[in-house]
């Protein structure tokens, strides 16, 4: 059967597989007594959209699935379960881009490079540094700012896909040097997670982050195909820009947002889009999205960015951002990154100094 016409606004782009998502229902289903209907409840989806195993999802889409499914999850390893059933199809063109790589650090950076493809507004970097006195090449990892269950899933589910897709990628077994949470550990114990990485898990950390053993950077990938590395590394700016182009009502209001001074008010940008307040509030709901939600998003980046790039005190940055004291600034940062912008920016200095360009 045909998917209803579930999404109204055609600006919508559906670039995303729904596999995760699909796979992810299914276990709340099966396992935890929700039903569809329940689980899609307030996202905008309809069940009967779900019948259809070609699923694309609209970004805004999937994060209110994910929000939905995080807030219904009562199994605290769902997500480095579901992540580890996941493979370099799930990624779809950048999978393939990874798998023409010549060496495992080439398909790394293409993750780094084309990470709105994993998911959009999160933050990726990929750098040598010197950990417990050992060279490693850390591969860290800012979510986006959603609420935080969500983030949680996300970030687990991501760090467990990985964990496989590499062992695909070098054709072998596989496994990091260390992963870290920077959330709390949400099961009765951590030996679950150590089982399923084999590898030491830490939580409450700085970053999320996982390390793996220089040498293995150079490793050459056995499936390199150079003369399809550039084609898909095409095809994945392709995506990219089409992601970019595509978002609508919802592109406009991040651009209006970071084309004015300082940060605007909802009323402000309603009356740029010539609606009402309310309207455009409204609106913004039923494509997934917030007018909080989008400024958060724009200040946990200008946020990162005064406090890796400038030597700006908290007192000037939380009025640059529009908080009216360092406190409220304080508090929402933490929210976003699991740290305070002190530690956030004492923690990121000492990795840079000890990495090596």
């Amino acid at each position: 059967m045909s998917p209803k016409s579930i999404y109204p606004q055609a600006s919508a782009p559906k670039l995303l597989h729904s596999h995760e998502i699909q796979l992810m229902l299914r276990e709340l289903i099966d396992a935890q007594g929700f039903s569809l209907e329940q689980l899609v409840a307030g996202t905008g989806l309809d069940v009967e959209a779900f019948e259809n195993p070609a699923l694309r999802l609209s970004v805004e889409e999937e994060l209110a699935l994910y929000a939905r499914i995080a807030s219904c999850n009562k199994n605290p390893l769902l997500a480095v379960e579901i992540g580890g059933q996941l493979d370099l199809t799930g990624y779809g063109v950048l999978g393939f881009a990874m798998a023409a790589s010549n060496t495992l650090r080439d398909a790394l950076q293409l993750s780094v490079d084309f990470a709105p493809l994993i998911s959009w507004a999160s933050h990726v970097t990929l750098a040598n540094v010197r950990y417990i006195g050992q060279d490693m090449t850390r591969l860290s990892v800012l979510p986006s700012p959603v609420d935080g269950p969500a983030q949680i899933l996300e970030i687990e589910s991501w760090f467990a896909s990985f964990h496989k897709i590499i062992s695909q990628l070098v054709g072998g077994a596989f496994d990091f040097d260390s992963v870290h949470f920077a959330h709390t550990c949400q099961a009765d114990s951590i030996a679950p997670f150590w089982h399923i990485f084999k590898c030491p898990v830490y939580f409450e950390q700085p970053q999320h982050a996982i390390y793996f053993r220089q040498e293995e950077m150079s490793r050459r990938l056995p499936h390199a195909q150079p003369e399809y590395a550039e084609l898909t590394r095409d095809l994945c700016r392709q995506s990219i820009e089409t992601l970019k182009g595509e978002r609508g009502l919802v592109a406009a209001v991040k651009a209006y947002i970071i084309k004015v001074d300082g940060v605007p008010t909802l009323e402000q940008a309603a009356k740029q889009f010539n609606m009402a307040a309310r309207t455009l509030r409204r609106q913004l709901s039923s494509l997934g999205a917030s007018w909080q939600a989008l400024t958060d998003e724009f200040r946990f980046k200008e946020a990162r960015h005064y406090l890796l790039n400038t030597r700006y005190t908290l007192e000037t940055i939380a009025p640059m951002l529009g908080y009216s004291d360092v406190r409220s600034f304080r508090t929402a940062f933490k929210r976003w990154a699991h740290t305070t912008p002190s530690e956030f920016r004492n923690n990121n200095q000492a990795y840079s100094e000890d990495t090596k360009q």
